[in-house]
């Protein structure tokens, strides 16, 4: 399950500000505090410093009551002084459209301008809107294009897609080879969602030696210990499958759904992949109504270059296992929706997929992913920094490095915010 770094983008805006604005605070407060009354005096709309300070303000009620619509006039004003910040705030209400009317021609113009002066986010934001086909025709090599000229600019999340196009074949011809190089530029850059990467190309490669076990243990260890739920549960499956007596395929009419699933790891971690058919372990495990080997067959059929039809044929098993209670389930959900796989985007379906994993399997990605619903709305109608702060703080306990970065950044939006139904 992997959403776009919103609070990623909302913290390179705080750093920004922080470097060239001074933070202000009201003599009764021992603790700086972002004071949107006294900034709202010293601000200039000729600044563009200012108008994202402003926006933000705004935004999140900083120490000023909070208003949508005088958020996007300080954006507005910032982003046709040229800030690339203010462009990307805008491209972000408008392409999401929780706070404003959704206007895709609009969010994708604030994109391609932010791009055209430099700023990396919104190249990976404009490859997202290509690759899902909101509101313009899909284009796969068009994403994948926007998501390497991202990720040469040393972007951790694009490697990530970079290495997905290239392990699936989208916009560029399959190439597991690439796919792990580009994981493992990412990882080196710290992307828990690179060192998985590393962890599921290492053992399911394509034109690569299969089953590194080692290079994938090492990776996924690394990405468990910051709290990665898909991590964990790979390197339990990876030990399970290593205490795996093997069984031929004629016995597969008579065991059970577990037994199913423990050879279908055995062919996948252990064994040899041509004698143990472990696709033929999986399907039969599903079944017989597993709930784990539901999740991890439609992971690997859904396709974004498949039809909404054909998607289809995979959900009722994997909303079944997640009405089950199985975390993956969940996971697997949210990149369906988040994928758009079903034909449309639907942002409520995608944070209530979100919710449920981050609750069934604590995983740290998943709650920094609630804390980027709650900058956006997605739940309170309103953004919520201070459910950003609660969510951010979960995953930096569990671990999760960029929650850790960006932790004192989000408790000083927190701090200086109202308390909700304050004005």
């Amino acid at each position: 399950m992997r959403l776009s770094g919103i609070t990623r983008y909302v913290c390179s805006a705080v750093l920004a500000v922080l470097l060239n604005v001074p933070v202000y605070s009201s003599a009764q407060e021992e603790e700086p505090l972002w004071n949107g009354r006294e900034m709202l005096a010293r601000a200039s709309v000729h600044n563009p410093a200012s108008c994202i300070v402003m926006g933000m303000c705004y935004y999140y009620g900083l120490g000023i009551e909070q208003d949508i619509s005088k958020a996007v006039h300080w954006y507005t004003l910032g982003a046709e002084a040229g800030n690339t910040e203010c462009m990307c705030e805008l491209a972000k209400l408008y392409r999401f459209g929780f706070l404003v009317p959704r206007d895709t021609k609009k969010a994708i113009s604030y994109m391609e301008r932010a791009i055209k002066a430099g700023n990396t986010p919104a190249l990976l934001m404009l490859g997202w809107t290509y690759l899902i086909g909101q509101g313009v025709e899909k284009d796969f090599t068009r994403a994948y294009n926007l998501f390497l000229r991202a990720a040469r600019h040393g972007h951790a999340d694009a490697c990530y897609w970079v290495g997905w196009c290239c392990q699936r074949g989208v916009g560029v011809s399959v190439d597991g080879a690439l796919a792990l190089q580009w994981y493992g530029v990412g990882a080196l850059r710290g992307s828990a969602n690179c060192m998985v990467g590393l962890g599921n190309v290492n053992v399911h490669g394509k034109g690569l030696q299969r089953n590194v076990v080692a290079q994938a243990r090492f990776w996924l260890q690394l990405a468990a210990g910051q709290g990665v739920a898909e991590a964990q549960a790979m390197l339990r499956d990876l030990e399970l499958a290593e205490s795996v007596t093997p069984m031929s395929l004629s016995q597969l009419s008579q065991v059970t759904a577990q037994q199913c699933w423990e050879q279908y790891l055995y062919g996948i971690y252990v064994g040899d992949t041509t004698e143990q058919q472990p696709e033929a372990w999986l399907e039969r495990a599903v079944e017989l109504g597993h709930p784990r080997a539901a999740a991890q067959l439609a992971s690997e059929r859904f396709s974004v270059l498949a039809t909404p039809n054909e998607n289809a044929r995979w959900l009722p098993s994997l909303e079944k296992a997640a009405a089950a209670g199985e975390p993956s389930a969940w996971s697997v959900l949210a990149n369906y929706y988040n994928l758009c796989l079903n034909g449309e985007e639907d942002m409520q379906k995608i944070s209530h997929c979100v919710l449920r994993y981050a609750e069934t399997s604590q995983c740290a990605g998943a709650m920094m992913s609630m804390a980027d619903a709650y900058a956006l709305g997605a739940y309170n109608k309103v953004p919520d920094i201070h459910h950003v702060a609660e969510w951010t703080r979960r995953s930096a306990a569990k671990g999760f490095r960029l929650a850790a970065d960006v932790l004192p950044f989000v408790e000083l939006l927190s701090r200086s915010a109202q308390q909700p139904g304050k004005n």
